[in-house]
């Protein structure tokens, strides 16, 4: 059996840490077939299908567009970031910090960067966000998939991208670790919570 955290993997070491206390709490519940170790899937989709996943972590978006009856949920994390409420959490759009923006408005025929399309927070939710100021189906004049929150970050400090809306763990992530990158940026709006 095998078990991953795949959602924020910025400290793998912190995530084994979590995984060995809990999978020692799972086998003193008597449950079966516990993995030692997390594993580290690069194509989520295919791991979160695979016949020996004993447990996962998951985006809501693929849990609702294409995971439903595939897995069972077994719960929600709930974290601490600035952002969070229990198992609901938001993301920040965010610019360079020398933008200067009043409103969201201020981005309307910019660039935006976004990370994939399966995502809840840096695409799925930035999306309802803009749509009703769009004008003509359209509120950017572009985007750039990035593949990662972090990459959608450096495509707004490289100049590449103009805003990009990262989930609020991630962004507290990068705050605590990287605060030099961090400094670099501001916060324009928030999304709505999911």
């Amino acid at each position: 059996m095998i078990a991953s955290l795949p959602m924020y993997e910025f400290d793998r070491d912190a995530l084994e840490a979590f995984w060995s206390t809990l999978a020692g709490a799972l086998r003193l519940r008597g449950v079966k077939d516990v993995p030692d170790r997390l594993v580290w899937p690069e194509d989520l989709n295919a791991h979160w299908r695979q016949d020996d996943l004993f447990l996962s972590q998951t985006c809501g978006y693929p849990l609702v567009q294409g995971l439903n009856g595939a897995v069972k949920v077994l719960g929600a994390f709930h974290y601490t970031a600035e952002g969070c409420d229990g198992a609901l959490y938001r993301s920040y759009v965010v610019a360079r910090r020398n933008e200067q923006y009043r409103t969201l408005d201020y981005f309307r025929g910019r660039l935006a960067a976004y990370n994939s399309p399966e995502s809840q927070s840096g695409y799925n939710a930035f999306r309802a966000l803009v749509a009703p100021m769009a004008r003509h189906g359209r509120f950017f004049a572009g985007t750039v998939e990035t593949g990662s929150h972090l990459n959608s970050i450096d495509s707004v400090l490289s100049g590449r991208a103009d805003v990009a809306a990262i989930d609020c763990v991630v962004l507290q992530a990068v705050e605590r670790d990287d605060p030099d990158l961090f400094s670099r940026l501001t916060v324009v709006t928030a999304t709505a919570p999911a």
